[in-house]
């Protein structure tokens, strides 16, 4: 088991971030390390979305952040670029094959 699939299974839940904006992301990372949730699933199906991970990556190391909702190659690869460390997807099948990605099932960890 690779790094981070340990930090995600330590955390055991990963908030769903779909209605913060980039003007949001201080209050963001306070609010997910005070609260004990050093996790960060960020949709990218909003417009915002991809620069808010690419900020939170940045900005906070000890949050575990990743690209949610991801649907095509492009998005997959615009999150990692922008330091996605994991990517959450309901076409998983289709980028694993295109990234080498490991597939991991719902529940596993």
């Amino acid at each position: 088991m690779d790094a981070i699939t340990k930090r995600l299974a330590q955390i055991k839940s990963i908030p769903m971030i779909k209605t913060v904006g980039v003007d949001q992301a201080e209050d963001l990372g306070t609010a997910l390390l005070n609260g004990g949730l050093p996790a960060a699933n960020i949709s990218q199906q909003t417009d915002d979305g991809l620069e808010l991970l690419r900020l939170m990556a940045s900005t906070y190391p000890d949050i575990v952040v990743g690209g949610g909702n991801v649907q095509t190659v492009g998005e997959a690869r615009n999150a990692i670029e922008a330091g996605a460390q994991f990517i959450f997807s309901p076409v998983f099948d289709h980028l694993a094959d295109r990234f080498g990605l490991r597939f991991i099932a719902a529940g596993s960890i």
